[in-house]
């Protein structure tokens, strides 16, 4: 077996980029932190954008693995909601089961009183894509509520709710992009 030792990794031809499949060739990085509110319909599949990050491909062959997080609440017991990705204008992978499709994560207000306000969760989901493009592509982490109420996303102690939330901040929502050669 012989060993090689290197500095540096320089592409032989400017802008092709060096290609070694199974590695990441690049990040991208998005988030939101504004403590909102939004009224849902539990007939109506209309996610709220929250992150989102754009990623240029070097490849056309590359794979983009998806990492989000998503921070959101309601008042009241056992008010579903979900987690969604969006690639442009189309909503991808996930379960595709269900009225509202596409869910990666899904989560539920919890138990309480229908006052309570402390039913605040940070739910997490990956996605390997496939996009077969070197065009910029958007991706949009969204958020549907599945009952006709008001969800909070990214409630925290600066908001108007501060008076009702024994945390000091949320985990706030945020999508990170890999480029993965292929």
């Amino acid at each position: 077996m012989s060993t090689m030792y290197v500095d540096n990794i320089v592409e032989k031809t400017s802008t092709n980029g060096v290609h070694i499949p199974g590695h990441v060739i690049q990040v991208a990085f998005g988030e939101y932190h504004t403590a909102s509110t939004a009224a849902f319909n539990n007939a109506t599949f209309a996610p709220m954008t929250t992150a989102q990050a754009t990623i240029t491909p070097k490849f056309s062959s590359s794979k983009i693995l998806v990492h989000c997080n998503g921070t959101a609440s309601g008042v009241g017991t056992s008010m579903e909601y979900s987690w969604h990705l969006k690639r442009g204008s189309s909503w991808i992978g996930g379960n595709s089961a269900g009225k509202s499709g596409n869910t990666h994560a899904s989560g539920s207000t919890g138990t309480g009183t229908t006052t309570g306000n402390e039913n605040v969760a940070t739910l997490s989901f990956h996605y390997l894509d496939s996009p077969a493009t070197t065009n910029a592509t958007t991706y949009i982490l969204g958020f549907q509520g599945g009952e006709t109420a008001t969800y909070y996303i990214n409630r925290g102690t600066t908001s108007a709710w501060a008076g009702n939330y024994n945390f000091y901040n949320t985990g706030g929502c945020t999508i990170t992009l890999m480029e993965i050669a292929q």
